[in-house]
C-alpha cells in the first residue's frame, strides 16, 4: 500500500492531465496518447485519462465497461478496507458491497480486475474519491484492454500507426 502523499500524487497527475482537454475528435486524442508515450513519466494516471467515458462520443466508441452494477458479494466476502484506508474493518457483520476501485463515472470498468469489496460504511465514505485510490496495487489488466480497444478503433478510422504505444502499456 502506498503513502496517503504518494496517492495524492498521482490524482493531482491525473486531474492535470485531464484538466487541458476538450474531448472533440480522433486527433485530439492521438496527439495525447503520442505525447504520454514519448514521456517517460507518463504511467496510469495519464493512460486512465484516454479512457475518460467524455471520449466515447468524439471517439464513436460503444461504452465498453460493461453493466454499471457488479452482482451481490458472496456471504463470506470481506472489507478490504485495510486496502483502501489503511486499517482493519471494525463493522465485522456488515453486509460487504461490490464496487468498483477506479470510479465507473471516469472510466473504471464492471469487472474483476476493477472491483473493491467493501463494507456499506466504507463503500459510502469512499465515493469517487480517486485520491484514496492503491494506484500502484490496482489491477491494470482493463486499463490496458481498454487502450488497446482505443487504440485499435482510433487507428482503424484514421489509418494512424501508434509505434510507442506497445512500450508504453508494458510500463503499466
Amino acid at each position: 500500500m502506498h503513502s496517503f502523499p504518494e496517492r495524492i500524487s498521482y490524482a493531482e497527475r491525473y486531474y492535470a492531465a485531464l484538466s487541458s482537454l476538450h474531448f472533440e475528435s480522433d486527433q485530439e486524442w492521438s496527439q495525447l496518447l503520442n505525447q504520454f508515450t514519448a514521456e517517460d513519466k507518463c504511467g496510469l494516471p495519464e493512460f486512465l485519462v484516454l479512457i475518460h467515458p467524455k471520449w466515447y462520443l468524439p471517439l464513436k466508441i460503444s461504452d465498453p465497461r460493461g453493466n454499471r452494477s457488479f452482482p451481490s458479494a458472496e456471504k463470506t466476502a470481506k472489507c478490504r478496507s485495510i486496502e483502501f484506508y489503511g486499517y482493519a474493518c471494525p463493522f465485522g457483520n456488515s453486509p460487504i458491497q461490490i464496487d468498483h476501485q477506479f470510479p465507473y463515472s471516469k472510466g473504471g470498468v464492471t469487472n474483476h480486475a476493477n472491483a473493491m469489496y467493501l463494507c456499506e460504511e466504507h463503500n459510502l465514505s469512499k465515493s469517487t474519491d480517486i485520491h484514496i485510490i492503491d494506484w500502484e496495487g490496482m489491477d491494470k489488466t482493463w486499463v490496458s484492454k481498454l487502450l488497446e480497444t482505443f487504440t485499435h478503433e482510433v487507428g482503424r478510422r484514421t489509418q494512424m500507426k501508434f509505434q510507442r504505444f506497445n512500450k508504453a502499456i508494458e510500463r503499466l
